[in-house]
C-alpha cells in the first residue's frame, strides 16, 4: 500500500513540475507575440508534429499492463475483472492496426473567412484569437501570413494542430484559411472538437 501511494504521489509531483514548465514557455511566447517588432517565431518547444500511432500504442499498452497489475493487488485471488480489462485493453490497442495512421485524420475541420483588414493587421488578431483559446504558438511568419500552433492536451483531445493561412487581396481585404486537426492522426472520433476550435476563433474574429 504505501509503494502504491509513493508512486501516485511521485506521479502527481512530475505531472505539477510539467504543468509549470508549460505555463512558463507559454508566457513567455505570449510577451514575444505581444511585441510589436517581432515578425517571425520559431519555437521547437511547441510540438506540431504528428504523432505515430505505433507509439501510442507502445504507451497505451505499458498503461494497461501497470493497470491490470494494480487490479490483480487490489483483488487478490479473484482473477475475473483483471482478466477481462487486460481483454478490454487488448482490444483497444487492436484498433489502432486498422485505422489511419498518415495525417490528416478523419477528424480535420477547416474553414474561411474574409475581413475587412490588412494582412498585419489579420495576422495580429489570429494570434490574438489563438491566445484566447489556450493555442500555443509553434511557428510565425508575419510576411507571409502563416501560423502553426498547438492547442494542449485536454480531457476530450491529445491535442490539436492548428494552420493559419492570412492571403490580402488588393481591395485592402484579407482571406484567413483556418484548420485544426488531433495530433494522432488515428483518432476517429472527437466529439466535436475540431469544430468547436474553429467556432471558437471564427468568433474572435468577428468580435469587435
Amino acid at each position: 500500500m504505501k509503494e502504491f501511494i509513493s508512486i501516485i504521489t511521485g506521479l502527481i509531483g512530475l505531472a505539477t513540475a510539467w504543468v509549470a514548465y508549460q505555463a512558463t514557455v507559454k508566457r513567455s511566447i505570449t510577451n514575444a507575440e505581444q511585441r510589436a517588432r517581432v515578425l517571425a517565431i520559431n519555437d521547437p518547444t511547441v510540438g506540431i508534429d504528428y504523432w505515430k500511432p505505433t507509439r501510442v500504442l507502445w504507451v497505451q499498452g505499458v498503461i494497461g499492463f501497470i493497470y491490470v497489475l494494480v487490479l490483480l493487488f487490489w483483488l487478490g485471488d479473484d482473477p475475473v475483472i483483471p482478466i477481462s480489462a487486460a481483454a478490454g485493453v487488448g482490444i483497444g490497442m487492436s484498433i489502432f492496426l486498422f485505422v489511419r495512421k498518415k495525417p490528416p485524420s478523419r477528424v480535420m475541420r477547416s474553414t474561411s473567412i474574409v475581413i475587412a483588414e490588412e494582412q498585419s493587421e489579420a495576422v495580429k488578431r489570429c494570434l490574438e484569437a489563438l491566445q484566447k483559446i489556450g493555442a500555443r504558438i509553434a511557428r510565425l511568419d508575419q510576411e507571409s501570413g502563416l501560423i502553426q500552433a498547438r492547442v494542449p492536451l485536454s480531457f476530450w483531445s491529445y491535442g490539436n494542430i492548428v494552420n493559419v493561412s492570412v492571403v490580402s487581396d488588393r481591395s485592402n481585404r484579407s482571406e484567413i484559411h483556418v484548420s485544426s486537426d488531433s495530433i494522432l492522426p488515428s483518432v476517429v472520433f472527437d466529439f466535436g472538437y475540431n469544430a468547436r476550435i474553429l467556432r471558437r476563433i471564427t468568433s474572435q474574429l468577428l468580435g469587435p
